[in-house]
Parts: structure tokens; C-alpha cells; sequence
């Protein structure tokens, strides 16, 4: 999967991408709400050595700078200790034990120099900044204390915390930005974990890489000024091109598995035919009940078939100049026997003598009686339907169809929404067609 599928997929769910970083953001918020904040302060200083004025200059110098890298590193315990931490509580008046303020205070020597860095972690920036200093302040008399006034060695302040900036946690700005970004890292999973286990046709696109045959075109619920023209360009794709008798006389539309809205696609094929100028006949070979949708008593192709009826009785005519329409007629015990008899092939080859024959057949998989009517004419029309009809759904029907060497005309893909906010999501359904 390249980056611009996952921009695709991303975009037909952009609910949930956009949802999740705000509920990120929002748990972020939380979070910090719930986390008390602390202030981070830091200072320094170095650890310096008298010299006495005796020595050779050579021997001052280097003795004084070994001392002082010594003792810095001996003297830091001093720093994070309880009875500094004591005299700083008790120079600042704070309300917390030794031991408390102690476990806030680190203090560590910059290895081959004689700097000591202090961190104090506190409730305030004020509290920080002067705890900090103190800290530094007290450490220095500590150690003079320890060391005798007569030493040489004393602490000196190198940079106060007021110079050195006062850092906060936890921060409000990465917290948030963690929280946008961690939820909209999610929203991508669930995203792509939703199109890993959602094998429903979507696009044009996927229904003709599934299919393995040319886009024909996506037609939306409810047909508009636009859909004419592109019925018109089906009708000359279906008619014009491919292999065989062109024009086609005959075509079968089929849905791919169940009911896709074939007879909504013959019936618009069949219609931009006759206005087209070419006579059309549209036959419905939908003979099972559950597929007309409604019990018919009027003579249709299932009387044709059965020898009950004469086929120019079951022909009638309808509000489209040029367009006949053949009904199903009334539902067969046994549909599969009638499309597969002789009489069916016979009605088909009367009819496509002087009209073009749009037949409404069964859907082509899992049943044969889809695969009956394909071997009875020139082109054939797959039909999918938009998030019902399912990747492995068009594939086992367009491979049937192959194994028996039709030619598939392409797919259309039928009942695509055309809201806005379903072009925002799926972009326009025709630009792969």
C-alpha cells in the first residue's frame, strides 16, 4: 500500500482522523490537569584553590588545579545532603523536612573540571530559583566549615539560577502535541485496520482492479442531468468497443452477487440507447420472485418460455421513444431450466434482429443462471454494488465469466452517494471511469 492509498482510506473516514486527535488532546489535557507541576531550577559553581605565594609559579598552578579537581568531586555529596538541606529550609523559611527537600536537589561534577552543577525541582518558579542559590550559598560555608578556615580550597557561585532559566513540567505544549499526534497516529491505524478487514467495494477504482476489467463508470442514488452523459459514454463504450459484431446487439447487465440494482442500470442503459436513436428492447430475465420484487400477472419472459405466451404479446411499450420493455412475467418454479432451453436463445435472436437487447439478467454469482444468459450474447455489463457487493464477490463473478472466455464490457458501480460531504470523503467516483 502506497502513500497515497492511505491518504484515500484516511479520507473516506475522516471523521475518525480528525475525532481522535481531539480526544487525544483532550486525555493531554487531562493528564495535565491531573499532574502537578513542577519548576526546574539550575546554578553552578566552581571549586577554587589558594595558592600560596612560596611555591614556584610551576608548582602553584598545577598542584592548586589537581587539588581543585579533587575536591570538586569529593565535595559534591555536600551539596544534596540533609544538613545543607536543613540550613536552607531554615534559611528560606520553607515548609518541608530535610529529607523532602534533600531528594529534590541533584548536584553533579563535570568530569576533568572543577564546576558543580545544582538542579533543585520545586513547587514554584520562585521557590526553584531560591533554593537553587541557596543551595549554592550554604554549600560553600558548609564546606569551609568542614575544611577549617585556614584551607584553601572555597566554594565560588559561577551562574545563578535567574541566568540560567527555570524549566517547567510537565509542558503544556508537549503534552498537547504528544496527545495530537499520538491520536492521530491511531486514528491512521484504525483507519488501515478497518480497510484490512472492510473488503466492500468503495471505488470505481477498486471495482475495476477487482474485476480486472475497464471502469465503465459509477452511478450515483439518485440520477441527475450529469448521469446522462454518462450513460451515453457506457452506451457507446458498451456498443462500440471490444471484440465481436459491432455494434452489440445483445448485452447482459448482471449484478455481481445478489441484487446490485441491475435492472437500474439496464433500465438507464436501455433508455440512453432508444434516445440515442437506435431501437432498444430491455428484457427483464429476472425470474425469481425475490429478485422482481413484486408478483406479476401480465405476460412476460417467463410465459415466452414456457410456451404460454407469444413474444410479441409479452413486448410492450413504454414513455421512452424507441424503447420496448419485456417483463419478467410470473416467477418460475424452475428459472434456471427456462433460461437454459432453446426458447430463450430463440427470443433473444428474434428480438436483436432490427433493436439492441439490454437484458436485466441474474446475478452471476454464486447461481448459473447468470452464466445461462452470458452465453446468449455480445457484451457484458457487471454491476456492483457501492459497500455491499465485496471484492471477492466481483472477483469469483468476473472469473467465472472467463473461464467460459466472455468478454466483459466493464463494471459499473451503482448507488454511490453524491452528498458533499461523501465527494469529500470519496473525492469523484467518475474520475477513474
Amino acid at each position: 500500500m502506497e502513500l497515497w492509498d492511505l491518504l484515500a482510506l484516511a479520507r473516506r473516514r475522516i471523521g475518525t482522523v480528525l475525532l481522535l486527535p481531539v480526544l487525544g488532546v483532550l486525555v493531554a489535557a487531562g493528564l495535565l490537569y491531573l499532574t502537578p507541576t513542577t519548576y526546574t531550577a539550575s546554578s553552578s559553581a566552581y571549586v577554587s584553590v589558594a595558592v600560596s605565594d612560596e611555591d614556584t609559579m610551576t608548582t602553584r598552578y598545577s598542584d592548586a588545579a589537581d587539588l581543585a579537581e579533587k575536591k570538586a568531586t569529593a565535595v559534591v555529596p555536600i551539596f544534596t545532603s540533609t544538613r545543607l538541606a536543613q540550613a536552607v529550609i531554615n534559611d528560606l523559611g520553607l515548609d518541608e523536612t530535610p529529607e523532602q527537600l534533600a531528594s529534590n536537589i541533584t548536584a553533579t561534577n563535570v568530569t576533568g573540571t572543577v564546576t558543580i552543577n545544582v538542579t533543585v525541582t520545586a513547587s514554584s518558579r520562585e521557590d526553584a530559583l531560591q533554593i537553587a542559590d541557596a543551595v549554592i550559598t550554604h554549600s560553600a560555608e558548609e564546606i569551609r566549615g568542614l575544611e577549617g578556615e585556614v584551607s584553601p580550597v572555597t566554594v565560588v557561585p559561577l551562574a545563578s539560577a535567574e541566568l540560567s532559566g527555570v524549566s517547567v513540567s510537565p509542558s503544556p505544549g508537549r503534552y498537547i502535541g504528544l496527545g495530537a499526534v499520538g491520536g492521530l497516529l491511531v486514528g491512521f491505524l484504525l483507519v488501515f485496520g478497518a480497510s484490512v478487514m472492510d473488503n466492500r467495494l468503495q471505488s470505481i477504482g477498486e471495482a475495476s482492479r477487482a474485476a480486472e476489467s475497464p471502469a465503465l463508470g459509477a452511478l450515483p442514488v439518485k440520477l441527475t442531468r450529469d448521469t446522462d452523459r454518462l450513460l451515453a459514454r457506457i452506451r457507446e463504450l458498451v456498443l462500440y468497443t471490444g471484440s465481436g459484431r459491432l455494434p452489440a446487439r445483445t448485452v447482459l447487465v448482471a449484478s455481481a452477487a445478489g441484487d446490485c440494482g441491475a435492472w437500474k442500470v439496464a433500465l438507464e442503459l436501455a433508455r440512453a440507447t432508444a434516445l440515442a436513436g437506435q431501437p432498444t428492447v430491455l428484457v427483464d430475465a429476472r425470474m425469481r420472485s425475490t429478485e422482481t420484487g413484486r408478483p406479476l400477472t401480465e405476460p412476460g419472459l417467463s410465459e415466452v418460455l414456457q410456451g404460454k405466451s407469444r413474444l410479441s404479446d409479452a413486448v410492450a411499450g413504454s414513455e421512452v421513444p424507441g424503447l420496448l420493455v419485456m417483463k419478467a412475467g410470473a416467477a418460475a418454479s424452475d428459472p434456471t431450466a427456462l433460461l437454459a432451453s432453446p426458447r430463450m436463445e430463440e427470443a433473444l435472436s428474434v428480438l436483436s434482429r432490427d433493436r439492441c437487447v439490454i437484458v436485466a439478467g441474474p446475478a452471476l454469482y454464486p447461481g448459473a443462471e447468470g452464466l445461462l444468459v452470458s452465453r446468449l450474447v455480445d457484451r457484458i455489463v457487471v454491476v456492483a454494488r457501492f459497500k455491499q457487493t465485496t471484492t471477492d464477490q466481483l472477483e469469483h463473478a468476473t472469473e467465472a465469466l472467463r473461464r467460459e472466455s466472455h468478454e466483459i464490457s466493464g463494471v459499473v458501480l451503482n448507488d454511490v452517494p453524491s452528498s458533499f460531504l461523501s465527494r469529500v470523503r470519496y473525492g469523484e467516483f467518475n474520475e477513474a471511469a
